[in-house]
């Protein structure tokens, strides 16, 4: 489970956002309907999240913001998924960010040195039920995770 790998859900230590991108940290500071959360301590691993409810022109904006910083998107049944990732050296480590924008639900994820596998699909499973999940996995290369520092 994620609490064995990475503990404590939501220590309000952590102030990690579920994105870097600017569009989408001023959707998400104008107010609209959202649930965050975190795993980890304030620190080098950890993760955040957001499922946020937006409307049609704030998910538009955000596909092409993050289309527009190179995010590699997808699209299928409706829903788009885009994804961003780098490596570095110093300190050597990773991050990431996926997101999953369906209707009108967003959900945002904002990793570093700590991606576990599967993690937004069982948030959209939790969401919208195993069917979208397995379209989404149909249409999705298969993506190598960088290794859990």
């Amino acid at each position: 489970t994620l609490n064995a790998k990475n503990p404590p859900l939501n220590d309000p230590g952590v102030t990690m956002t579920s994105t870097e991108l600017v569009e989408a940290l001023e959707v998400l500071d104008s107010g609209v309907p959202t649930l965050r959360c975190s795993w980890g301590v304030p620190s080098d691993y950890g993760l955040a999240s957001n499922v946020t409810i937006t409307t049609p022109a704030q998910a538009s904006g955000l596909t092409k913001a993050m289309r527009d910083r190179g995010f590699s998107c997808s699209e299928s049944a409706g829903e788009t998924r885009c994804e961003l990732s780098e490596n570095f050296s110093d300190p050597v480590g990773a991050a990431g960010e996926t997101h999953v924008l369906r209707g009108n639900i967003w959900v945002a994820t904002h990793w570093l040195n700590f991606a576990p596998d599967g993690y937004t699909e069982d948030i959209v499973e939790q969401l919208f039920g195993r069917a979208c999940v397995r379209r989404m996995s149909a249409i999705l290369p298969a993506r190598s995770t960088p290794p859990m520092l």
